[in-house]
């Protein structure tokens, strides 16, 4: 069974992968957490998605190839640019991080926090904000 499981969890992993990010997601929920492979729009757990993630609200962990896009999000985001409109509570790490409320730490090449003061919303390499 568990050999079952993992080749079916593998199977939808590889099509996400090489098909468009945009055309759904595979939620496994868990007793109010679980996995999402493609783009949910909100989901506590962890998720994964190949190119583009457009996510309403995250809690967890989301991983994607190029670019995020949140409402709201807590824990963390990576992508090379994660862009969490409204407010972001944990750790995003990207090439380019962007957030409007920032509740804790942003690991890129460039950082905004929009509630950080002048001189510290755009920092290069980390940025903070607590």
């Amino acid at each position: 069974m568990r050999k079952i499981i993992l080749l079916i969890t593998a199977l939808c992993l590889s099509l996400t992968l090489t098909g468009p990010s945009l055309a759904g997601s595979l939620d496994i929920p868990v007793r109010g957490a679980g996995l999402s492979i493609g783009n949910s729009r909100t989901f506590t757990g962890l998720g994964v998605s190949s190119a583009v993630a457009g996510v309403e609200t995250l809690q967890g962990a989301l991983i994607t190839g190029a670019y995020l896009k949140a409402h709201y999000a807590q824990e963390l985001t990576t992508g090379a640019y994660n862009h969490v409109e409204d407010s972001m509570t944990g750790l995003q790490i990207g090439l380019f991080n962007r957030t409007k409320n920032l509740h804790g730490v942003q690991i890129g090449l460039l950082n905004y926090a929009g509630n950080n003061p002048s001189g510290l919303k755009w920092l290069p390499g980390v940025n903070a904000h607590f």
